[in-house]
């Protein structure tokens, strides 16, 4: 996802998923395939490399499971402290919420109503 209006879309009109470590927002599409949105913000870390690091993974956890996930755009806002010990913490972190509350069987029914 790359168009300002597809957030704006998801944050309104989509549901949201709290963990400790980010929230999870997701909005059915009619593309028929996944899309993903990332939001790391420097209150994270000041650092450009941990951020980048924080975004592949995710990116790589969204990845292995998108062959399970129904056509959505899902958008990941990274929590600043959210004291995660590790990276591979947060890949299962992912893949955690993407199974939990069934998101991979997310219904097309919101279609229709941007």
């Amino acid at each position: 996802m790359t168009s300002g209006n597809d957030f704006k879309r998801i944050l309104r009109k989509g549901q949201c998923q709290k963990t400790k470590a980010f929230n999870l927002y997701y909005y059915a599409n009619d593309l028929g395939y996944p899309r993903l949105g990332l939001s790391v913000s420097k209150r994270v870390s000041n650092k450009a490399t941990v951020r980048n690091k924080i975004k592949r993974v995710i990116r790589e956890a969204f990845r292995c499971n998108a062959t399970l996930l129904s056509p959505a755009d899902y958008f990941f806002n990274v929590k600043p402290n959210s004291n995660m010990k590790g990276l591979g913490a947060i890949k299962s972190a992912v893949a955690y919420s993407l199974d939990k509350k069934k998101i991979c069987n997310i219904t097309m029914n919101n279609q229709g109503k941007n």
